[in-house]
């Protein structure tokens, strides 16, 4: 049986251990938590029936114990991944690191020296090189059948009420203190982009800006939280709180009205523990009030050589949150649309077809579950193939360019050669 640890108990943490003890139940278990939070420590600690003497309120006695598993998650908030990263390699632990890794990248080829020094695994969770769509593109791309990339121009549609929900009220409202847009909401596109494309990034230019969540845009007479807004401006506004997290009728509302959990900050609420929640925490806010510094939009070109090269748009001003690519190659364009699982090929000179991948889209759970499964696999000594697993080496390269292309857009759009 494989132990695991789990540090931070939020939607991340708490998510991989929903699929380990659902899919994994015979080969692993949870046996250690660490979370600042005693009511939601105690609370999976009770429903994972770990025992109380591997309950830590701090990572000081938490990673003081030892190492209490095989291997363990890291889940904590951005800034502190290298830190527990660290700690954990020193203990021995196996490690499944939630991303971003670091913004520096000398901390990420220090996280994976001391791996490599202490013989431990470093997985990130990429997820979405697990999911059934983005593999099913990597495939088609890797098929020789069309070609090779000539380029890409991909769109990471954030979503406005989760880009209001993450980057305006939310943990990662503040770039300074955490980490940039890009790489909070963007490593993943990197990554797959890499794993398209390669190795060979020459060059990278951005622009970006935060042109709309600001307080010149606020309505007149809008309240500073949402249950304050006079009701011509609620029934109006697509960010309003209330409705967004409460009372959106089912044909309407999005995953945030599933997130009372995150929004309340306990595992078991109700009703009452989200209004109040909206009244004096953090998701209650008019969405123009804040205090957020998160680009709303940005672009990047990467020039691959060998005249190949890849556009990529996020954007928060987008109805849905999906991902649309579009891969041009040698003998076909092919149109990849994550929101429909579909991908359109128009062969050239041969007409189009079109091939769906199974997907199951609500927040990442397609991906979880197979990063999950192979990071158990990897542990359990069973086969499992390269393209399956995420390590940190890849994850170096990924960051890497995000940072770039973060130099470039502070630089006016410079380009950065690598």
């Amino acid at each position: 049986m494989i132990t695991i640890a789990v540090i931070g108990l939020g939607n991340r943490g708490s998510g991989y251990m929903r699929w380990t003890k659902l899919l994994n139940g015979r080969k692993a278990k949870i046996t250690a938590l660490c979370d600042t939070d005693e009511y939601r420590l105690n609370t999976y600690g009770d429903k994972y029936e770990v025992d109380k003497s591997n309950r830590y309120l701090n990572e000081v006695d938490f990673f003081k114990a030892g190492k209490l598993a095989d291997a363990i998650y890291i889940c904590t908030m951005d800034n502190d991944h290298y830190r527990h990263a660290m700690a954990a390699i020193e203990c021995g632990y196996h490690i499944m690191l939630e991303k971003p890794v670091s913004i520096n990248i000398a901390e990420c080829e220090e996280i994976r020296n001391k791996a490599k020094e202490k013989g431990v695994y470093v997985v990130v969770c990429h997820v979405m090189r697990y999911s059934p769509f983005f593999k099913k593109m990597n495939q088609l791309v890797k098929s020789g059948k069309y070609g090779n990339i000539i380029s890409i121009e991909h769109t990471e549609n954030i979503g406005y009420f989760h880009f209001a929900h993450s980057y305006v009220r939310g943990n990662w409202r503040d770039s300074e203190k955490t980490t940039p847009m890009l790489m909070a909401k963007c490593c993943h596109d990197f990554d797959l982009i890499h794993w398209l494309m390669g190795d060979g990034c020459k060059s990278i230019s951005s622009y970006g800006s935060l042109s709309y969540f600001k307080k010149e845009n606020a309505p007149e007479g809008c309240g500073d939280i949402c249950l304050d807004c006079p009701k011509h401006i609620k029934n109006n506004c697509p960010y309003d709180a209330e409705s967004l997290y409460i009372t959106a009728p089912i044909w309407r509302f999005t995953f945030l009205k599933l997130l009372g959990d995150v929004i309340t900050g306990k595992p078991k609420y109700n009703r009452k523990d989200k209004y109040d929640s909206l009244r004096t925490g953090l998701f209650g806010r008019c969405v123009y009030k804040c205090d957020n510094n998160a680009l709303d939009h940005q672009v990047v070109t990467m020039d691959y050589g060998d005249n190949r090269y890849v556009n990529l748009n996020v954007t928060a001003f987008s109805e849905k949150c999906y991902r649309h690519t579009i891969l041009h190659m040698e003998k076909a364009d092919i149109h990849c649309d994550e929101s429909k699982g579909r991908f359109i090929i128009n062969r050239f000179g041969k007409g189009s077809k079109t091939v769906y991948a199974g997907v199951i889209r609500l927040a990442h759970i397609s991906g979880d579950m197979a990063l999950v499964n192979n990071f158990i696999k990897l542990l359990s000594g069973e086969p499992v193939e390269t393209d399956d697993l995420t390590f940190i080496d890849t994850t170096i390269v990924s960051h890497r360019n995000v940072m770039k292309a973060e130099q470039s857009r502070k630089e006016g759009g410079k380009v950065i050669w690598l």
